[in-house]
Protein backbone atom coordinates (compact mmCIF):
# COMPACT_ATOMS: atom_id res chain seq x y z
CA UNK A 1 0.00 0.00 0.00
CA UNK A 2 1.29 3.45 -0.94
CA UNK A 3 1.54 5.96 1.91
CA UNK A 4 -0.06 9.32 1.18
CA UNK A 5 0.89 12.78 2.44
CA UNK A 6 -0.54 16.24 2.27
CA UNK A 7 1.92 18.86 1.03
CA UNK A 8 1.32 21.22 4.00
CA UNK A 9 1.97 18.46 6.55
CA UNK A 10 5.25 17.63 4.80
CA UNK A 11 6.23 21.32 4.80
CA UNK A 12 5.55 21.60 8.56
CA UNK A 13 7.72 18.55 9.24
CA UNK A 14 10.48 19.87 6.96
CA UNK A 15 10.55 23.16 8.91
CA UNK A 16 11.28 21.27 12.12
CA UNK A 17 14.23 19.50 10.46
CA UNK A 18 15.58 22.82 9.18
CA UNK A 19 15.25 24.38 12.66
CA UNK A 20 17.03 21.46 14.34
CA UNK A 21 19.79 21.46 11.71
CA UNK A 22 20.36 25.21 12.11
CA UNK A 23 20.43 24.90 15.90
CA UNK A 24 22.96 22.08 15.68
CA UNK A 25 25.23 24.03 13.31
CA UNK A 26 25.03 27.11 15.54
CA UNK A 27 26.20 24.99 18.49
CA UNK A 28 29.49 24.13 16.77
CA UNK A 29 32.54 26.22 17.74
CA UNK A 30 33.46 26.80 14.09
CA UNK A 31 30.05 28.31 13.27
CA UNK A 32 29.96 31.77 11.67
CA UNK A 33 26.64 32.10 9.81
CA UNK A 34 23.72 30.15 8.33
CA UNK A 35 21.79 31.39 5.33
CA UNK A 36 18.43 29.74 4.72
CA UNK A 37 17.99 29.52 0.94
CA UNK A 38 14.86 27.33 0.83
CA UNK A 39 12.82 30.08 -0.85
CA UNK A 40 15.54 31.16 -3.27
CA UNK A 41 14.72 29.76 -6.74
CA UNK A 42 18.41 29.50 -7.67
CA UNK A 43 18.98 27.13 -4.74
CA UNK A 44 15.62 25.36 -5.08
CA UNK A 45 16.73 24.23 -8.55
CA UNK A 46 19.83 22.71 -6.91
CA UNK A 47 17.88 21.19 -3.99
CA UNK A 48 19.83 23.13 -1.38
CA UNK A 49 18.21 24.40 1.84
CA UNK A 50 21.06 25.97 3.79
CA UNK A 51 24.43 27.60 3.24
CA UNK A 52 26.60 27.20 6.32
CA UNK A 53 29.62 29.44 6.83
CA UNK A 54 32.29 28.30 9.27
CA UNK A 55 35.96 28.72 10.11
CA UNK A 56 38.27 25.82 9.29
CA UNK A 57 41.28 24.80 11.41
CA UNK A 58 43.41 27.50 9.72
CA UNK A 59 40.75 30.12 10.63
CA UNK A 60 39.77 30.57 6.98
CA UNK A 61 36.13 31.26 6.19
CA UNK A 62 34.54 28.30 4.39
CA UNK A 63 31.04 27.42 3.35
CA UNK A 64 29.09 24.34 2.47
CA UNK A 65 25.65 23.68 1.03
CA UNK A 66 23.19 21.47 2.92
CA UNK A 67 19.96 19.72 1.94
CA UNK A 68 17.74 18.67 4.87
CA UNK A 69 15.23 15.83 4.97
CA UNK A 70 12.95 15.25 7.94
CA UNK A 71 11.43 11.84 8.56
CA UNK A 72 8.81 10.87 11.15
CA UNK A 73 9.23 7.12 10.76
CA UNK A 74 11.22 4.87 13.10
CA UNK A 75 11.80 1.87 10.85
CA UNK A 76 15.59 1.86 11.02
CA UNK A 77 15.81 2.90 7.38
CA UNK A 78 16.61 5.92 5.29
CA UNK A 79 14.19 6.67 2.46
CA UNK A 80 16.32 8.10 -0.33
CA UNK A 81 14.28 9.86 -3.01
CA UNK A 82 15.17 8.89 -6.58
CA UNK A 83 12.15 10.35 -8.44
CA UNK A 84 10.36 13.37 -6.98
CA UNK A 85 7.32 13.37 -9.28
CA UNK A 86 6.47 10.33 -11.38
CA UNK A 87 4.02 12.30 -13.55
CA UNK A 88 6.78 14.70 -14.63
CA UNK A 89 9.55 12.07 -14.27
CA UNK A 90 11.72 14.50 -12.30
CA UNK A 91 14.87 13.32 -10.55
CA UNK A 92 14.56 12.89 -6.79
CA UNK A 93 16.26 15.27 -4.39
CA UNK A 94 18.82 12.74 -3.14
CA UNK A 95 20.18 12.31 -6.66
CA UNK A 96 19.51 15.83 -7.95
CA UNK A 97 20.81 17.88 -5.02
CA UNK A 98 24.02 19.83 -5.52
CA UNK A 99 24.52 20.12 -1.74
CA UNK A 100 27.74 19.09 -0.07
CA UNK A 101 25.90 17.36 2.77
CA UNK A 102 22.53 15.69 3.16
CA UNK A 103 21.18 16.13 6.70
CA UNK A 104 18.63 13.41 7.48
CA UNK A 105 16.68 14.13 10.68
CA UNK A 106 14.45 11.55 12.37
CA UNK A 107 12.20 13.72 14.49
CA UNK A 108 10.67 10.99 16.71
CA UNK A 109 14.12 9.56 17.46
CA UNK A 110 15.79 12.99 17.67
CA UNK A 111 18.74 11.76 15.61
CA UNK A 112 20.47 13.70 12.85
CA UNK A 113 22.58 11.89 10.27
CA UNK A 114 25.09 13.91 8.28
CA UNK A 115 25.77 12.28 4.93
CA UNK A 116 28.49 13.46 2.50
CA UNK A 117 26.28 13.71 -0.55
CA UNK A 118 28.65 13.25 -3.49
CA UNK A 119 30.01 9.90 -2.28
CA UNK A 120 26.56 8.81 -1.06
CA UNK A 121 24.98 9.48 -4.48
CA UNK A 122 27.71 7.50 -6.24
CA UNK A 123 27.26 4.69 -3.74
CA UNK A 124 23.45 4.63 -4.13
CA UNK A 125 23.56 4.62 -7.94
CA UNK A 126 25.99 1.69 -7.82
CA UNK A 127 23.82 -0.19 -5.33
CA UNK A 128 20.23 0.57 -6.43
CA UNK A 129 19.46 -3.08 -7.11
CA UNK A 130 20.21 -3.98 -3.46
CA UNK A 131 17.38 -1.87 -2.04
CA UNK A 132 13.62 -2.09 -2.32
CA UNK A 133 11.86 0.70 -4.18
CA UNK A 134 8.84 2.30 -2.55
CA UNK A 135 6.37 5.04 -3.42
CA UNK A 136 4.60 7.74 -1.50
CA UNK A 137 1.74 9.80 -2.81
CA UNK A 138 1.03 13.49 -2.47
CA UNK A 139 -2.68 14.24 -2.03
CA UNK A 140 -4.75 17.31 -2.73
CA UNK A 141 -6.07 18.66 0.60
CA UNK A 142 -9.48 19.68 -0.83
CA UNK A 143 -10.35 16.74 -3.04
CA UNK A 144 -8.26 14.01 -1.39
CA UNK A 145 -7.14 12.82 -4.83
CA UNK A 146 -3.60 11.66 -5.46
CA UNK A 147 -1.59 14.22 -7.42
CA UNK A 148 1.62 12.26 -8.08
CA UNK A 149 3.95 9.65 -6.59
CA UNK A 150 7.41 10.15 -5.20
CA UNK A 151 9.73 7.15 -5.50
CA UNK A 152 12.70 6.23 -3.36
CA UNK A 153 14.83 3.38 -2.08
CA UNK A 154 14.64 1.97 1.42
CA UNK A 155 18.20 1.78 2.74
CA UNK A 156 18.92 0.41 6.23
CA UNK A 157 20.67 2.99 8.39
CA UNK A 158 23.19 0.39 9.55
CA UNK A 159 24.11 -0.44 5.94
CA UNK A 160 24.84 3.20 5.11
CA UNK A 161 26.80 3.66 8.36
CA UNK A 162 28.87 0.56 7.60
CA UNK A 163 29.57 1.31 3.93
CA UNK A 164 29.98 5.12 4.02
CA UNK A 165 31.40 7.56 6.52
CA UNK A 166 28.37 9.33 7.97
CA UNK A 167 27.92 11.12 11.29
CA UNK A 168 25.18 10.35 13.78
CA UNK A 169 24.13 13.00 16.30
CA UNK A 170 21.80 11.57 18.97
CA UNK A 171 19.53 13.83 21.04
CA UNK A 172 20.39 16.59 18.59
CA UNK A 173 17.62 18.87 19.85
CA UNK A 174 19.41 19.09 23.22
CA UNK A 175 22.48 20.44 21.41
CA UNK A 176 20.44 22.59 19.07
CA UNK A 177 18.38 24.31 21.75
CA UNK A 178 20.80 24.61 24.62
CA UNK A 179 21.28 28.00 26.20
Amino acid sequence: MTKAYYFKDQADSAKKGIDISCGYLKSLPSHVEIINVESNSEYQDKDIDLIWKYENAEKRLCECAIEVKTDSYTTGNFWLETISNDVRNTEGCFLKSKADYFFYYFEKLDILYIIPLKSAKEWLVGNLNRFRESKTSTKDKKSGTHLYHTIGRIVPIETLKKELKISEIREVSKRAYRD
